[in-house]
């Protein structure tokens, strides 16, 4: 049956162009022990391309599309892909209009003539990661035309021995031959000069390293520019020792990557005789270590033309940490370097004192990721005495240093040293896992052109007026995974390009839920996406975005908003908001509308999952918004609403309607009841009001006379001395003890109601005047007190004096023993402020000092 389709359509293929393979790409991992090769911002294998018309074949197709997937261009030319057929042969007869043709990650162990055999147009052959052992010395003789061979994870265990003398002869057409993870560890390989010798137009060969491996004058007659010396798995490349001709063959060699090569020296003579090198990666080579890298072998680079290395993991992890510092860094900064590389190499301290890399002023990309850096005491000075750099990554820092080394350290650097206003080049600065606080107020200071700012994973705990100053040109801010607890109102007033703001996983939920928040983001007026998940925010303003017109993207998921009102009618150009996992119940008809209006000009999604949204008759309308609406809701129909009774269904028309249906229930009932209540309470007000019409106009007047009198008793302040509170069964003693004692004996004036309550006034009136116009309220406790409530009415009006004139009123005499839980509450409250004495029973002494002390305490 015939796996192509019967009917011609065209499709969009990208197709490798005929010309031009290797001046416009950087080769990059070619298998698992292959080098990368180039600056990181070029990663992956990169091929000038076009974009080509393609056919689908139809039943007229050769034989080998019955089992593969063919297409034709416009050319007539065929494309061919066999990949992961599990094939193990490759077909004896194929097309001899094939331009592309793919048997890679099959099982085929062989391949001879005749597999290619007329195949004169072939460009592309792909035999990667099959079980090939040995090639013929004919096995691509008609091949002429190709350009790109791939013969790499394969079985060719002695390079020498399978791959024989004039297997390669008939290809000068070759840019690009892959060979690599093909020879065994200890196999005894040799690299033979004369099998590659013919291969006149060769540009990149990523081919096996081992031990004593050399490229001698044979290689004279290619044209090699970029070598891979690359490995299997899991051994990797084995070469050990580079010698001083090892790379003899190889004048025109620009880009050399030596990764994983297990090598333990490096001649720098080998290096000095390559006049055209550009780029150099030593990486992950451990037994090198920093001294030999940073010492002979950067000394014979400095005439170069290298412009990148990368010496990425060249020390050992167990070893002794390493100080970058002028000393060490002598020859490395007389190399015209424009990207370095020095990740994981367990850098612990970066001299702050001296300037470093900044004697050719030609470095622009400098990456120490992954070291051991603790403090950022060496920006300031990096980055304004090396004004050429455009991306400086800091990234992951693991290492914590001990306090007592940071402290010391904190202690010799002392104060900033003072620049002029620098003008510098960097464009990107990372600098994140510092593990302790990070500043970047160093750019405040010169006129930069930062676009790009990674600074996560930090202990940053506040963005103040100066972190961010002076970044005019920036567009992209990472402070995510800090300890950010507060934004300053101004700290993002010269940000005025942002566009992407992450700050997630902060502590930013008490901030940005203030009134002085509403300020943080007004200059932001292009920014695009905010993410501040994850940062415990309870609420948010509702005018805190309303600036931000060219917002897009909106992330505030995994809080704990119960309520989601932002002002959302400046957002013409959104297409997300994520919410999931909040505590929303609801969103407000104001919101909906925004989200409406919205969705009707461009797509919307809005993300609500895991919240708690209600199934109640309040929120019968976002329910039946949420079914119908425009937006795109993610996961809507997993969207569940929780009931009264704590059980949950999902959101669907058959749970709208059960839930309208039970709704108009409760409504009918409730305007009934509504109805009656109404009625009985008019009814009843009327017949109270008829009933006691004469009352209600005596209290009137009663009120009006009331705060006449008061009105007169505040203008005689403090008439009386104190007024006594005491239960009618205490009185008839009292009177004459205290007539006798506090008015005779201390020429006091005081209020005793039995006495000097005027006669036909209502009671509760002349307490309230006596108490407002005595200095003191003297409460003579008994257990008769305690249960009149004509006395627990003049102890809380003293109370209320107490606090209306904020001054101290009360005092409490006990005139016998009362226990503590007998007590009203008001007196326990008492107790803790007001003057407490003990009414003596028979001493004639004790009772003298009582009077006295009482007498004092009334007349403070």
């Amino acid at each position: 049956m015939f796996k192509c389709i019967l009917i011609t359509f065209l499709v969009n293929q990208i197709t490798l162009i005929k010309t031009e393979w290797l001046p416009n790409r950087n080769p990059a991992e070619l298998s698992d022990g292959a080098a990368y090769i180039g600056s990181r911002r070029s990663s992956g294998l990169k091929w000038t391309v076009v974009e080509k018309s393609l056919q689908v074949l139809g039943p007229t197709s050769p034989v080998v599309c019955n089992t593969c997937n063919c297409t034709k261009d416009h050319k007539e030319y065929l494309y061919v892909d066999c990949s992961y057929l599990s094939l193990e042969n490759a077909f004896q007869t194929v097309s001899q209009n094939t331009f592309w043709l793919d048997y890679s990650y099959n099982y085929i162990s062989e391949v001879k003539y005749g597999n290619f055999r007329g195949l004169n147009i072939l460009q592309y052959l792909n035999l990667q990661y099959n079980s090939i052992e040995c090639l013929d010395s004919d096995t691509f003789k008609d091949l002429t035309d190709l350009m790109e061979l791939h013969l790499d994870h394969n079985h060719m265990f002695v390079l020498q021995i399978h791959i024989p003398i004039g297997t390669f002869d008939s290809l000068k057409n070759l840019r690009v031959l892959t060979v690599h993870a093909n020879v065994q560890k200890n196999s005894g390989s040799k690299l033979i000069g004369r099998t590659f010798r013919n291969l006149i137009n060769l540009n990149l060969l990523a081919i096996d390293g081992f031990r004593k491996i050399k490229f001698d004058e044979d290689f004279l007659n290619t044209n090699v520019s970029t070598l891979v010396l690359a490995g299997s798995p899991p051994w990797g490349c084995d070469i050990d020792v580079i010698e001083d001709d090892t790379f003899s063959g190889l004048p025109k060699l620009q880009t050399l990557s030596l990764r994983k090569c297990n090598l333990s020296s490096l001649s720098p003579v080998a290096l000095s005789q390559l006049k055209s090198l550009e780029n150099l990666d030593i990486s992950s080579n451990i037994r090198m270590g920093m001294t030999q890298l940073l010492g002979p072998i950067a000394k014979a680079l400095i005439n170069s033309t290298v412009k990148i290395l990368n010496i990425n993991e060249i020390t050992d992890p167990f070893e002794s940490v390493n100080k970058l510092d002028n000393n060490n860094l002598l020859y490395i900064n007389q190399v015209n370097l424009m990207e370095l590389y020095m990740d994981s190499n367990c850098i612990d301290l970066i001299d702050y004192h001296n300037p470093l890399f900044s004697k050719s002023y030609t470095l622009k990309v400098l990456s120490l990721r992954q070291n051991m850096l603790f403090n950022a005491f060496f920006l300031d000075k990096l980055i304004l005495t090396n004004p050429s750099i455009e991306e400086l990554d800091c990234g992951n820092q693991f290492q914590v240093w001990n306090e007592d080394r940071f402290a010391a350290e904190r202690a010799r650097r002392g104060t900033n040293a003072a620049f002029n206003l620098s003008v510098i080049s960097m464009k990107t600065f990372i600098f994140t896992g510092l593990k302790s606080s990070l500043s970047i107020s160093v750019f405040g200071d010169t006129q930069n052109a930062l676009e790009y700012i990674d600074i996560s994973s930090n202990q940053i705990q506040i963005l103040d007026d100066d972190d961010l100053h002076s970044l005019f040109n920036l567009t992209f801010l990472n402070v995510s995974d800090n300890l950010i607890e507060n934004v300053s109102q101004t700290a993002f007033r010269d940000t005025i390009s942002l566009k992407y703001l992450d700050m997630k996983y902060n502590r930013l939920g008490y901030a940005l839920g203030t009134e002085e928040a509403m300020d943080i983001f007004l200059p932001l007026k292009h920014l695009e996406t905010l993410n501040i998940s994850k940062n415990m925010i309870y609420n948010l303003k509702e005018s805190l975005l309303t600036q931000c017109a060219s917002m897009r993207v909106i992330d505030i998921s995994e809080n704990y908003l119960d309520n989601f009102d932002l002002n959302l009618h400046n957002f013409r150009n959104l297409s997300f908001l994520n919410l999931k996992n909040n505590r929303i119940q609801t969103l407000s008809y104001t919101v909906r509308s925004y989200l409406s209006n919205i969705g009707s000009n461009h797509e919307l999604v809005v993300d609500l999952e895991n919240n708690k949204l209600t199934c109640n008759c309040d929120n019968i309308e976002f329910l039946k918004w949420l079914l119908t609406t425009n937006v795109s809701f993610t996961g809507k129909q997993f969207y569940k609403c929780y009931l009264s009774n704590s059980s949950h269904a999902l959101i669907n028309s058959a749970t709208v309607q059960a839930l309208e249906a039970e709704c108009y229930k409760y409504l009918a009932l409730i305007l009934s009841l509504t109805s009656l209540i109404t009625l009985f309470f008019v009814v009843n007000f009327s017949v109270i009001t008829f009933r006691y019409r004469w009352h209600i106009v005596y209290w009137y007047y009663n009120v009006v006379r009331s705060r006449d009198r008061v009105s007169n008793v505040r203008q005689q302040l403090f008439q009386y001395d104190a007024y006594f509170a005491y239960a009618d069964n205490d009185s008839s003693p009292i009177i004459v003890a205290l007539h006798n004692k506090l008015e005779i004996e201390y020429n006091m004036r005081l209020n005793i109601r039995d006495r000097d309550f005027p006669l036909g006034d209502v009671n509760a009136l002349n307490i309230v005047d006596a108490i407002g116009a005595s200095r003191k309220t003297v409460l003579l406790v008994s257990k008769h007190f305690i249960k009149n409530k004509w006395c627990k009415f003049e102890m809380n009006i003293a109370i209320m004096e107490g606090i209306k004139t904020n001054r101290q009123v009360c005092i409490i005499v006990y005139l016998e023993d009362i226990p503590l839980r007998f007590l009203p509450k008001e007196i326990s409250k008492l107790l803790q402020d007001a003057i407490v004495l003990d009414f003596p029973k028979e001493n004639p002494c004790s009772q003298n000092v009582f009077w006295a002390c009482l007498a004092n305490s009334i007349s403070e």
